[in-house]
């Protein structure tokens, strides 16, 4: 809890032997996995279902972009949210959802069927500047 009485965080760990050091889980975490397990009996991630590079100094200079922004799309999967979009292999994404993806862990906070307007600015085919649609994040579970 926080000085306000908001619980900020869920203790996960705490040292033994060592006074006063614990670990927590944000409560900006904890929050939508709650409410997904109440809703689906599991947790559900939000799936764009790309794999993903960040664009770093290098794959700007390799794919001749002027500036170190966005996430390189490296695989689209068959019958994904991100393919039916017409997000292809190739294209650098620069904004989704309200933000700038600067790193592919831009999303986070996003949910499932979240629609997520994309911006697309580079591909294989040359320098283009569009928006491609809306994305409807698709749900993916882990484990049983």
């Amino acid at each position: 809890m926080d000085l306000n009485g908001e619980i900020i965080g869920i203790n996960t760990a705490v040292v033994r032997g060592v006074q006063g050091i614990g670990f927590s889980v944000s409560s900006f975490t904890v929050i939508p996995v709650v409410q997904s397990i109440l809703k689906h009996g599991r947790v559900m991630w939000p799936w764009l279902g790309v794999g993903v590079q960040d664009v770093t100094a290098a794959v700007a200079l390799e794919f001749d972009l002027e500036e170190r922004l966005g996430v390189l799309m490296q695989r689209i999967w068959p019958d994904s949210p991100a393919e039916t979009a017409g997000i292809q292999e190739g294209d650098v994404l620069i904004s989704i959802a309200a933000g700038t993806p600067k790193t592919h862990a831009r999303a986070v906070g996003s949910r499932p069927g979240d629609q997520c307007p994309v911006h697309q600015r580079w591909g294989l085919g040359g320098v283009h500047d569009h928006a491609r649609g809306n994305a409807t994040l698709g749900g993916a579970h882990y484990g049983s």
